[in-house]
This record gives C-alpha cells, sequence and structure tokens, in this order.
C-alpha cells in the first residue's frame, strides 16, 4: 500500500508562494516518488489560480441555491442549503485541493445512502456503511464490517447523527481511494458528507466532538440537482449562461454535474 508523507514546502527549502505548495512524497513498492499535486508541473501556481477560478464559477451558481438533490445507486438524498455558504477550497489552506462544501440546515436531510469507501475513524475502517435520514438523523444505519464502531461513534453526542458538511470533490488528479481523507474527499465525481461538527464559516450550527467524513464515487453514474424541477432552475438560467453560455446550448435544465464536468 503507497506510504503518504506531507512536507511543508517551505520547511524543505523549496520555492513557495501565496498558494502554500506542499510536496507529497509516495512510496510505493519501495520506489519514492515526489509529486507537485498540479496538473501544469511547469506553472503549479497558475494551475491553481485558474483552478480557483474555475470553481469559483460553481460557487457562484450555487449562492442562493435551496434544495440539493443526490442520487446514485443504492443512494437519494434530498438537502436544504438555504442561507448557507458554499466555500471554494482551492488549494490556499490544503493540498491537494478541489472542492466545494457547505454545511447543510441541520434538519432537512432526508432519503438513504450507501458510500462507497471504508470511512475510517481513530485507525479503524468501517466499511458498506449505510445510512438513512429523517428531519437531519441518522435513524438506521449499518455496515458490512464494525458496525460496533459505526453505532457507537454515531452515539458520541447529541448531535453526532447529524450531518455538518456536504461537499463535491472536483480534483481530477486523484483517481482512486487512497484511505488518506484529505486525497479521497477531493476525488472528482463523488460527494462526500462529515456527519458531527460542522465548519462556522459555512453557517453551519452542528457542533459536536466528531467530524467524520464518509465518500460516494459517483463515477459510475448519478448526478446532483439543485433546486429540482425544471422551472425552477431555468429561473436562473439567464445570469448562469452569461457564464458559462456552451452549456445552454441545445439543453432544457441544468445539473450540477454539468459545471464540475465542464471546464
Amino acid at each position: 500500500m503507497p506510504v503518504f508523507e506531507q512536507v511543508d514546502a517551505r520547511a524543505a527549502g523549496e520555492s513557495s508562494s501565496e498558494i502554500d505548495l506542499v510536496v507529497v512524497r509516495v512510496t510505493p513498492g519501495g520506489r519514492q516518488l515526489e509529486q507537485v499535486f498540479a496538473y501544469d508541473i511547469d506553472d503549479p501556481v497558475g494551475h491553481w489560480q485558474r483552478f480557483s477560478a474555475w470553481q469559483q464559477r460553481i460557487v457562484d451558481w450555487l449562492k442562493g441555491k435551496s434544495e440539493v438533490h443526490v442520487i446514485c445507486p443504492e443512494t437519494d438524498l434530498r438537502l436544504n442549503v438555504a442561507g448557507l455558504t458554499f466555500i471554494n477550497s482551492d488549494g490556499k489552506h490544503n493540498m491537494p485541493s478541489g472542492e466545494v462544501f457547505t454545511g447543510p440546515v441541520e434538519d432537512s436531510v432526508e432519503g438513504h445512502v450507501l458510500f462507497s469507501y471504508p470511512a475510517i475513524y481513530r485507525g479503524r475502517e468501517v466499511s458498506g456503511i449505510r445510512l438513512s435520514f429523517e428531519k437531519g438523523k441518522v435513524v438506521q444505519a449499518s455496515a458490512e464490517a464494525n458496525e460496533d464502531l459505526l453505532l457507537q461513534t454515531l452515539d458520541t453526542d447529541e448531535r453526532s447523527r447529524y450531518v455538518g458538511e456536504f461537499a463535491i470533490g472536483t480534483n481530477e488528479g486523484i483517481t482512486q481511494f487512497t484511505r488518506q481523507i484529505l486525497f479521497d474527499e477531493k476525488i472528482n465525481g463523488s460527494f462526500h458528507m462529515a456527519l458531527g461538527a460542522g465548519y462556522p464559516e459555512t453557517g453551519s450550527k452542528n457542533q459536536s466532538a466528531i467530524h467524520w467524513d464518509m465518500i460516494c464515487d459517483m463515477r459510475e453514474g448519478g448526478e446532483i440537482v439543485v433546486d429540482g424541477p425544471v422551472r425552477e432552475v431555468m429561473s436562473d438560467s439567464q445570469v448562469f449562461a452569461s457564464q458559462i453560455n456552451k452549456l445552454f446550448r441545445d439543453r432544457r435544465y441544468i445539473t450540477l454535474q454539468d459545471v464540475v464536468s465542464e471546464r
């Protein structure tokens, strides 16, 4: 299994900029590789600046929206984000980056989800996690492995069964599950939710002793639809079309998945 070691570029005596770069050394099978996490190795800072501008279009489009509907195999979730802020995670605070995240209205999550990958908590893996939500709270939970840890952690405190974060991964350079959450939550074509504490900068009010990220990979099929029926989505179409005009050619609706996949 690869071993990942994060190294601060400044501490290593390497060049830095307003966007702090992190060198990650990967050692698979005894071979050590070093990679700066940017697609354009000749201009990594420029890459992340361009990425930030692209991802800001997603954040701008999501501003003022209300309902998010996530649909993929064995997953059907609805949550409300009205009045909350989506954050553009673009490499300024951690690396690799590439996600937009918020905290849903605490009592709004409804439906069920099957998480694709093991969720790791205190060094133990819980795999095959299925959760069902009513009025924001996990009311049913099961796992194929280490279910006892899942149930125990869900009962940590009064708010640990509520969602503190909802996020969409956008980093095309991360293509496989590594068991390193700061990598895996950025997989392009995935979404993740964290049970427990939310980030106050998003407007989340959920407070808990835990913040446990769980990832759902949608690359085999699925979509994220914002503000439901076509007529509601199209109410903002003229403003959005001015930013990403080609997305509206021959289309009568748009989903968030369209925005994420278009650069």
